[in-house]
């Protein structure tokens, strides 16, 4: 249901992007046209039926009921229609020179193109905000990991990976993935001192995605560092869970569970599942303020675990910097 939703709403986003831009371009055609004394008999946004109409002057503004363009209908632009002494020839399109009826033609793709320059030069100015990615700073070591073993510690900053500066959590996952087995030197910075640590990926296991509790060995590397994120309620709890019964809710931050901090999405599943249906204390963080609210885990027969009735989602630490592009990371897991 959340992907249909979430469909229809870029669909209807496309649409109001989509009109805005039609807006802009008709609005080229019409500018020039009234500059140039040629008589503008209608103005609109979409085609077809016209559900909306308001009349100033000569010309008539609506808005039509399919979406998907617009258009300015000019006297004698279509020759089928056109009645004789309908307006004087100094009105008339088809009378003008060619030179004008040229300007008319392109004003509206020119002013797409100068609107698309003017924003790229706001983008440009203000800027807006991505991930500062080429900082890698270790948000979380797993238990067991290569990079626990060579020493690598949440809060180190890797800067370089085989001696070059790194490009982004992608680009290392990618540079550790074709590494397995292979001795990896990354550059990490900590308290401001650079240290030398080599690495060896071992292979990636993932849970199947089912309830037989199998795993899967995806044969890329992997080291075990994750970013710096929090874990949050995603989405609304099942009804009638305990993460209802207990009032949680969406964009709540898991904090602690047991006195625990949490890091990890995997940290939730074993202390709710390791708990065996006993009674759970969950801190959350809402709105800055810290909450702690008592649930007990219910045995689910289709994931053959104890669970609370949550779905989670992970939101990256704000280390940002400003540019003039930017980036995201989303990752929706369901427990």
């Amino acid at each position: 249901m959340e992907s249909i939703l979430s469909n229809v709403l870029m669909f209807v986003l496309g649409l109001i992007g989509l009109s805005f831009l039609v807006t802009i371009h008709e609005l080229g055609h019409f500018l020039v046209a009234k500059w140039n004394n040629v008589k503008v008999n209608t103005f609109s946004i979409g085609f077809g039926k016209k559900l909306i109409r308001y009349r100033r002057g000569e010309t008539e503004y609506c808005i039509s009921a399919i979406p998907f363009g617009g258009y300015v209908a000019m006297a004698g632009e279509n020759p089928d229609t056109l009645k004789e002494g309908q307006v004087p020839d100094e009105r008339d399109f088809v009378a003008k020179s060619v030179g004008a009826r040229a300007s008319i033609a392109f004003a509206g793709p020119f002013i797409n193109i100068v609107f698309a320059f003017i924003l790229l030069m706001i983008l440009y100015m203000v800027g807006v905000e991505e991930p500062a990615t080429n900082n890698l700073i270790v948000g979380f070591v797993a238990k067991d990991s290569p990079a626990l073993a060579a020493g690598i510690q949440p809060g180190d900053t890797v800067t370089e990976i085989n001696g070059k500066p790194t490009q982004g959590w992608d680009d290392f996952r990618e540079q550790i993935g074709v590494s397995l087995g292979a001795s990896v030197p990354l550059t990490v910075h900590r308290g401001g001192e650079p240290l030398t640590i080599t690495v060896v990926p071992e292979e990636l296991i993932v849970p199947a995605q089912d309830s037989t509790g199998s795993e899967i060995a995806l044969g890329i590397g992997d080291i075990g560092i994750y970013p710096r994120n929090r874990v949050i309620v995603r989405l609304p709890p099942v009804a009638g869970s305990a993460a209802e019964k207990a009032g949680l809710a969406v964009g709540d931050t898991i904090f602690e569970i047991n006195g625990e901090h949490i890091s990890r999405y995997e940290e939730v599943v074993r202390i709710i599942d390791g708990s065996k249906g006993e009674p759970v204390n969950i801190t959350v963080i809402r709105n800055g303020d810290t909450l702690t609210k008592a649930l007990t885990p219910v045995y689910n027969e289709d994931y053959k675990r104890y669970m609370v009735g949550i779905q989670m989602g992970y939101v990256l630490f704000r280390e940002t910097k400003i540019v003039w592009s930017c980036g995201s990371l989303h990752e929706n897991l369901c427990h």
